[in-house]
């Protein structure tokens, strides 16, 4: 945890892109009243997609496919399909389901889960402050939902 200067840059991009996945979570419920979650994730991932294709364009045409390990392709599609496509349609459903603050709740889960799986998985050890911050989120949802 810093104040630090070195650090401002980032920690604002942090804040912003939160404030803007909130907006994302809070102008998808009405949408959702006419499309269903799977039709809202695959408006989302299109227009995503086509916007970041326009702007990736010209590193596309410069790339050495040739180059880029079979591992490297098979993450890209990991990525997309699961880590992607499947999570935006499981938090659309709910959205649908519960609304958007309750489910919101829930994205706090995920630096907890990548801790414990970096334990199980790779055997990392935890710190002190990490211990606090898991519980602190964990106890954070217990909170929201009473």
């Amino acid at each position: 945890f810093s104040l630090s200067a070195d650090t401002v840059i980032g920690d604002l991009i942090i804040v912003i892109a939160a404030m803007v996945f909130a907006s994302y979570s809070l102008m998808s419920k009405p949408m959702l009243k006419k499309y269903t979650p799977i039709e809202l994730s695959t408006i989302i991932m299109t227009v995503g997609a086509s916007s970041l294709i326009v702007i990736a364009l010209p590193s596309l045409f410069r790339l050495d496919y040739a180059s880029v390990s079979a591992l490297s392709y098979s993450g890209v599609v990991y990525s997309g399909v699961l880590s992607i496509g499947l999570a935006y349609i499981i938090w659309n459903y709910g959205i649908k389901q519960v609304g958007p603050v309750r489910t919101s709740t829930y994205q706090n889960l995920v630096p907890v889960l990548g801790l414990v799986l970096g334990f199980i998985l790779l055997g990392e050890q935890l710190t002190f402050t990490q211990y606090i911050g898991a519980g602190s989120v964990i106890g954070g949802i217990i909170l929201a939902r009473l």
